[in-house]
């Protein structure tokens, strides 16, 4: 749950700062879960969650995301 948290504050920046709409996808609401969860893992090498895409660019998890959200602000100045 701690977890949602972050990833609706981080989305929430996103959508402030840069005017994205993010889409969130929570995996345990989906009875394709483990095939989803399975993809995600091979095509990311990535095994923790959120795993974080901004179009069709991997981000990685909610750290990188702060790391992107950041040095995009950065290049903004």
């Amino acid at each position: 749950m701690e977890e949602n948290a972050a990833v609706g504050e981080a989305a929430n920046k996103l959508q402030g700062t840069f005017g994205i709409n993010p889409f969130i996808f929570y995996l345990e609401q989906n009875p394709k879960s483990i095939e989803i969860r399975n993809y995600l893992e091979a095509s990311t090498h990535q095994h923790q969650y959120p795993n974080i895409f901004i179009g069709t660019k991997h981000i990685g998890d909610i750290a990188a995301l702060r790391r992107y959200a950041t040095s995009e602000l950065q290049a903004m100045n």
